[in-house]
């Protein structure tokens, strides 16, 4: 193959391939970082694993929060108007 001319507007095949190699292990790097190895893992297992412990807060701490805001309100409100 003849050498790359210093403004030739075409990329050899042989650069296509290098760059092509490139994006195709990055586009892999970034696969294993969202999903892992298995398709099991990564940052979307994490984010899962996050939403279900924020969901077990919301599901158990919000209630009994509300309940005892509640049962003041209603002490105050008792105490103002019982005298």
């Amino acid at each position: 193959m003849s050498k790359k001319k210093k403004n030739d507007p075409y990329v050899t095949r042989d650069e296509c391939f290098q760059i092509s190699g490139e994006i195709r292990r990055d586009i892999s790097t970034i696969k294993k970082t969202l999903v892992g190895e298995d398709l099991r893992g990564g940052i979307v297992k994490d984010m899962q694993e996050i939403k279900s412990a924020t969901g077990a807060i919301k599901t158990v701490v919000v209630p009994i929060v509300i309940s005892v805001l509640s049962a003041l309100i209603t002490y105050g409100l008792l105490q103002f108007f019982g005298r």
